[in-house]
């Protein structure tokens, strides 16, 4: 997965940073990485304007019922079906940053408002690096798709 985020197109100008999420996991940083990863997520939605996570679910909706047309690996797929749940926390609204309303998952809203009460737990930071390569997936399988004129979503 690291390799993988290293040499996509979209990270490119990110490596720096990129390098430095995976090297504070293994330093045990985990809070520094998921706040870092979090922020990588953001970045490539940013990047394409037909992506953000509401369009990125409709997407994701449609791999699932066009999987045996899909050019992934078998992990691909379970991280592009993992990230349809994941984008369901991570993107909901909340109600307020109030210690007693902190939520027990990664929400973007309380990690990039700098809100969170707790620390991200080792598998929260993994998740989130889950989540960008399988983001970066689901971007680069729609390109392709685009490109034999065969994505519905134009």
């Amino acid at each position: 997965m690291k390799e993988t985020l290293l040499a996509c197109d979209q990270l490119k100008e990110k490596n720096n940073l990129l390098s430095q999420i995976f090297y504070n996991l293994q330093l045990g940083n985990y809070a520094i990485a998921g706040i870092a990863t979090s922020t990588l997520i953001e970045y490539v939605l940013a990047m394409d304007v037909d992506i953000n996570s509401v369009k990125l679910k409709h997407i994701i909706d449609e791999f699932k019922n066009e999987t045996e047309n899909i050019d992934i690996s078998y992990d691909g797929i379970q991280f592009l079906f993992g990230l349809d749940g994941f984008l369901e926390n991570y993107s909901a609204n909340t109600n307020g940053f109030g210690k007693d309303k902190e939520l027990d998952y990664p929400n973007r809203h309380w990690i990039a408002h700098g809100r969170m009460h707790k620390d991200l737990t080792k598998p929260e930071a993994y998740q989130l690096i889950c989540a960008l390569y399988a983001i970066v997936k689901v971007i680069n399988t729609k390109n392709l798709w685009e490109a034999d004129n065969f994505y519905p979503y134009r």
